[in-house]
């Protein structure tokens, strides 16, 4: 790049020299300190009478001057605080204490995004398996993960953790939240390293608003951690491959730390080695550009090597957890949705974000653009291998999984070390873009704003969604993690401490047992799941059942069959992805009418009569109905019944709306002349008022919502069918 030539070099005067230095303003300073070029020290052609002005200066004994220009002009320093490329010096090095300072700002700002109502939300499914793993020795940690698709090192780290930190909420997410702000650091080191400090600056302070980085940040699990040792293991692999290249002194320890760290990722997650071929590819193409010698191939294999021998227990049960567990749980996604969520997190649909990731697309593909001083150097890395690192670390652990099939709306959080790279190449192009649109002597100045201009347009346009995605990500209830907190408290408000609580899908007792320490929690299924459930069903009037994820793990749905079938329905709720239902469970079964009715509900479907449980309760009591219901013909649409028990008042003390029989025998598949049995239940309050209940049903659409009309005795009735009056008494 061409540097400045300095102002008071071409100034004519010396009086107009000193004004002109005076008035420098500091937005100018701060603008050439982060987006100045670096270079040679090489300054532009000047005319012949800017030439002699320069020769008088100095022999005017300008000796301010001449210090300037011999700092411009000397060799790019090569200590521990240098900033400028190894082949290229800088006319305006960053300052040390002015890069810590930003980066110790950065950081900060970056640990306070991620703290920001972390424990706000209830820990879920997949936290309550963390947080379970801390609470058993050691050997079991390690034979459960044998059965996993995850390998047991950050269970491990986060036992040891819990050990000091203790169990709460924040506690726990508090461990990811660490690993998650030392990522960003690494980030701002690498972006030093290979580039300057504005690019790793930049980069860092990008991450720190990424709500896909938050988002696992706040998480009991290991992807903020595998983002953090894929940036420790690319930071570390620069220093090996300088140490390579440039064979120095007291390189073992580098060596082992790269190993060692290597290690670390994997036994993290089972997508690290795609890190590692990503490096050893890189290294490959400094190998061959540096003349193929051996000891440096050699030195690299063998730290590899070493990782692995380390890892290779591990191996046997790696291969079989990775090969037979199941690829086809989750919609695939496009690359739309993949990217989107890497860019700007899951909480902004995808399809709403074109426009906005295809400004920072551009601001990436700038990022690779090569500086116009780049020069070969035998010491450190080319900038072809330097941007290669990057974009391998970014392209390989994408591509190859999705060549795998393996790009699901379930894996997306394999891809958190993805988003470090892509925000690195991001700050990299506001870097480029600003520099290539720095003025020189003789130049447009109007050209030069224009460029910048369009940079701030494309930066503005690409970040602006970050801070609605990080607002819903805090915010919004859409966004939230299922709610295992609200829901244990809301069964140990109703039930008490002793609530009969079946789980269907046995991977929830750690979760559930997190918030719900009662006595009477079953996870099902297991061995004797249905001589389990006669059992609970014969000894409690009340069950609380949590389904989550029952497709996986009772298939055939035997939990749900015969909950259905002995006890009734009082409310069924979903909680995200969690699935509350209370059941009601009679005195005695109630399989005969004991009222007739004959009421015509539409064309063709009749209730052939019902049975209530009482006609008369108690606040906090029960009330279980049966209907029986008829149709002459099939039904092509769906419908829904709705139980409401009104207050002397006519507004609903308690209801139960459902597809019939709990949505095991829909109105669809009813056959003409069969009975269907429809039972519901529904809890009266605590707090409920005497007096006289209207019991009333109905059918209404299940897509529209449109009522029923109903006839009694020939006869229309509206769209309500009076059962009975219940007396509530104190």
């Amino acid at each position: 790049m061409i540097s400045y030539l300095k102002p008071n070099l071409i100034a004519p005067r010396g009086g107009d020299v000193a004004q002109r230095q005076r008035g420098c303003c500091i937005t100018h300073k701060i603008e050439r300190l982060l987006f100045a070029p670096r270079g040679k020290g090489k300054h532009p052609q000047v005319t012949a009478d800017n030439q002699s002005i320069i020769a008088r200066r100095f022999s005017a004994g300008n000796q301010h001057n001449k210090q300037k220009e011999k700092v411009s002009s000397s060799p790019p320093s090569r200590g521990r605080w240098a900033t400028q490329s190894a082949r290229g010096g800088g006319s305006l090095p960053f300052p040390p204490i002015l890069f810590l300072l930003l980066a110790v700002l950065v950081l900060i700002l970056a640990a306070g995004l991620r703290l920001h109502r972390i424990d706000h939300q209830s820990l879920w499914y997949d936290e309550g398996v963390s947080a379970g793993e801390t609470t058993l020795p050691s050997a079991q940690i390690v034979e459960n993960a044998s059965h996993d698709i995850h390998p047991p090192g950050y269970y491990l780290l986060l036992k040891g953790w819990a050990g000091i930190a203790g169990r709460s909420e924040l506690s726990l997410r508090y461990f990811s939240t660490l690993a998650s702000v030392i990522a960003a650091a690494l980030v701002i080191a690498i972006g030093r390293k290979l580039f300057d400090a504005p690019t790793g600056l930049i980069a860092g302070a990008l991450i720190s608003f990424n709500p896909f980085q938050v988002w696992y940040a706040q998480e009991v699990r290991m992807y903020a951690l595998l983002g953090m040792v894929s940036a420790a293991s690319i930071f570390l692999c620069i220093r090996v491959l300088e140490h390579i290249t440039a064979p120095r002194r007291r390189s073992w320890p580098v060596f082992g730390a790269y190993a060692l760290i290597n290690v670390l990722g994997l036994y993290t997650h089972y997508t690290f080695p795609f890190v590692l071929l990503a490096e050893s590819l890189v290294f490959l193409i400094v190998w061959i550009r540096r003349g193929h010698k051996w000891q440096p191939l050699g030195l690299w294999v063998g730290i590899q090597i070493a990782a692995l021998i380390v890892f290779a227990p591990w191996m046997p049960a790696a291969y079989r957890q990775i090969t037979t567990w199941p690829t086809d749980l989750g919609e695939r996604v496009g690359w739309l949705p993949l990217i989107s969520t890497i860019v700007y997190g899951r909480t902004l649909p995808p399809e709403s974000m074109l426009n906005s990731l295809i400004p920072l697309l551009l601001l990436a593909i700038v990022g690779l653009f090569p500086p116009v001083d780049d020069e070969e150097s035998p010491h450190g890395l080319a900038y072809i291998e330097k941007i290669g690192l990057i974009v391998l670390w970014l392209l390989i652990p994408v591509l190859i999984p999705t060549a795998m099939g393996a790009i699901r709306a379930t894996n997306l959080k394999f891809f958190v070390p993805a988003g470090l790279t892509f925000y690195l190449l991001v700050g990299r192009g506001i870097v480029t873009g600003f520099r290539i649109a720095h003025p020189v002597p003789g130049s447009n100045h109007l050209n030069a704003w224009m460029v910048r201009i369009v940079v701030l347009i494309l930066m503005i346009a690409g970040l602006f969604p970050l801070w609605q995605s990080l607002n819903n990500l805090y915010s919004d209830p859409t966004y939230a993690r299922d709610d295992y907190r609200g829901l244990a408290e809301r069964i140990r408000s109703e039930g008490g401490e002793d609530a009969t609580v079946v789980l269907d899908s046995p991977g929830q007792a750690a979760i559930f047992g997190y918030y719900f320490d009662g006595p009477n929690v079953t996870p099902l299924p297991n061995a004797s799941t249905e001589e389990t459930l006669a059992g609970l069903i014969a000894a409690h009037d009340r069950i609380y059942a949590v389904y989550y994820g029952e497709n996986e793990q009772d298939p055939e749905g035997i939990v749900a069959r015969m909950l259905s079938e002995n006890a009734f329905v009082a409310s069924d709720e979903w909680i995200g992805n969690v699935r509350l239902v209370r059941y009601v469970v009679p005195a005695q079964a109630s399989n005969e009418i004991a009222q007739i009715s004959g009421a015509v509900f539409g064309e063709s479907i009749r209730l052939a009569g019902y049975t209530i449980s009482s006609e008369s309760l108690v606040p906090g009591d029960a009330l279980a109905v049966t209907l029986f219901w008829e149709t002459d013909a099939p039904i092509e649409k769906r419908y829904r019944v709705f139980v409401h028990l009104y207050k002397p008042d006519g507004t609903i003390a308690t209801q139960h709306d459902g597809e019939p029989n709990s949505s095991l025998t829909p109105t669809t598949s009813w056959v003409p002349g069969e009975t269907v049995i429809d039972n519901h239940g529904m809890l009266l309050t605590g707090d409920a008022a005497a007096g006289v209940y209207p019991l009333m049903i109905g059918l209404y659409d299940a897509e529209s919502g449109d009522r029923l009309p109903i006839e009694l005795a020939g006869e229309p009735v509206g769209d309500r069918l009076l059962l009975v009056e219940i007396e509530v008494g104190p």
